[in-house]
């Protein structure tokens, strides 16, 4: 167990891909721990108080939950981003065989996450640095609006 912030842990398990590290995160709260499971399918994975957020692309059995505690909105993306050692956060690679379909998805699914304003936004997944980042206000929608231009292929001018 590795502590990220005063109130946020992280447990990590091998992905069941194999490749890379899954993490299960909790957040401490008065009111009773928070659980989010790296994967849903999790034997015993719980919730609690978190607020699941379903997206049209779920991805390896992933999803996003928002959790308010100690006065914060912790964001937790599941595999739809992950904080990527340079601290760019990046949508799944999905591969030359993807369809369409999955593509707008994915689209859609960052474009629903883009407007929640989290002050800590955490990765279910190893991206090769630190899996969490703490924003400024107005920084969650610039993260998601560049992952979301480079999964579209979209070049800054």
């Amino acid at each position: 167990m590795r502590f990220l912030l005063p109130h946020l842990w992280q447990i990590p398990a091998p992905h069941p891909t194999g490749q890379g590290t899954s993490y299960t995160h909790v957040v401490r709260d008065p009111a009773g721990d928070v659980h989010i499971p790296a994967r849903d399918d999790e034997a015993g994975a719980e919730v609690g108080l978190a607020h699941r957020i379903q997206t049209p692309w779920q991805g390896e059995g992933g999803s996003c939950h928002l959790v308010c505690a100690h006065g914060l909105r912790y964001l937790f993306t599941g595999t739809l981003l992950v904080r990527r050692a340079d601290g760019r956060w990046c949508a799944p690679c999905l591969g030359a065989h993807a369809s369409p379909r999955d593509r707008a998805d994915v689209a859609r699914s960052l474009e629903m996450l883009r407007d929640l304003a989290p002050d800590v936004a955490v990765s279910g997944r190893d991206g090769g640095g630190e899996a969490f980042e703490q924003l400024a206000p107005g920084a969650w929608a610039q993260r998601v609006d560049a992952a979301l231009d480079a999964f579209l292929g979209v070049v800054p001018a």
